[in-house]
């Protein structure tokens, strides 16, 4: 094994002496570590992350049931601490006899308190569009079946889990009269891959 390393170091003390300048050799391990640096970061794993929520809501005497995705990425050129993202869901409303589904795409910023520690403390907000099966749930009249679905939440997360609380609120935003919209508080579990 020793006779290998010393040939090999010969070796390329041989291929250095050949080249006609030091600026060949420069350059060509210029272009080394750049391509070194270049698979490094490839291979860094991604700072985004993915997870599966599941939440429970209640408000004005409706229940609703959601799952959902999540995708996330920290927002490092503007805060460390920082994240943009974006939510899907499907959600499905009771309210006595009546029921409602409901269809998400909520983009989120999220603000991370303590990004190193084992437990986070995290607040987030979020406003998108939504779509809604039925204008009439109980006798709240939605109007439109287009809406917007907005949410603002403090929460806690490890590395895999996290639960939060959330003041959620489904309304047309005036599109469409009456605008009664839902305002409930929401419940929501996550699990990060």
């Amino acid at each position: 094994m020793s006779k290998f390393i010393a040939f090999s170091a010969h070796r390329q003390t041989q291929l250095l002496t050949r080249t006609n300048s030091p600026h060949r050799c420069l350059l060509r391990s210029g272009r080394s570590l750049v391509l070194c640096g270049a698979l490094a970061l490839m291979a860094q794993p991604a700072q985004s992350e993915t997870g599966l929520l599941l939440g429970v809501g209640a408000g004005y005497g409706a229940d609703a049931i959601q799952v959902g995705g999540l995708w996330t990425q920290p927002w490092t050129s503007v805060n460390s601490r920082l994240s943009y993202g974006l939510t899907g869901e499907v959600a499905a409303w009771r309210y006595d006899e009546d029921d409602m589904v409901q269809l998400s795409l909520v983009p989120l910023l999220q603000y991370d308190f303590m990004p190193n520690a084992n437990w986070r403390p995290f607040v987030f907000a979020g406003v998108g569009p939504a779509w809604i099966s039925r204008t009439q749930l109980g006798d709240r009249d939605l109007s439109s079946e287009f809406q917007f679905s907005s949410r603002l939440g403090v929460g806690l997360r490890n590395s895999r889990h996290s639960l939060a609380v959330e003041a959620r609120h489904l309304s047309n935003g005036g599109i469409k009269e009456p605008n009664e919209g839902l305002s409930y508080w929401n419940l929501t579990y996550g699990y990060h891959f």
